[in-house]
């Protein structure tokens, strides 16, 4: 199999739901997003490193604040008690 952007994404995206890289969540779903980099996630309580998390491309910027656009209308308009 060719690892092609696409197979890349997906690939990611199936680790995150295993619990190891952290994704993005952009538009309501996990997206694994462009980058292939990643920093540490710790826990607190031990200073141990958990999960790795995903750096965001700027691809994966803008594609997070035009979601957030097409959403804010609704979110808006929503009482105080829906969005809870």
């Amino acid at each position: 199999m060719t690892d092609t952007p696409t197979t890349s994404a997906n690939a990611r995206t199936a680790d995150a739901a295993r619990g190891g890289t952290i994704a993005h969540w952009i538009d309501g779903k996990a997206t694994a997003g462009d980058s292939d980099r990643t920093g540490p996630v710790y826990d607190p309580a031990l200073g141990q490193e958990r999960r790795r998390v995903q750096f965001a491309s700027s691809g994966d910027v803008d594609a997070a604040v035009q979601a957030a656009a097409r959403a804010f209308p609704g979110w808006r308009d929503a009482s105080i008690a829906r969005r809870q």
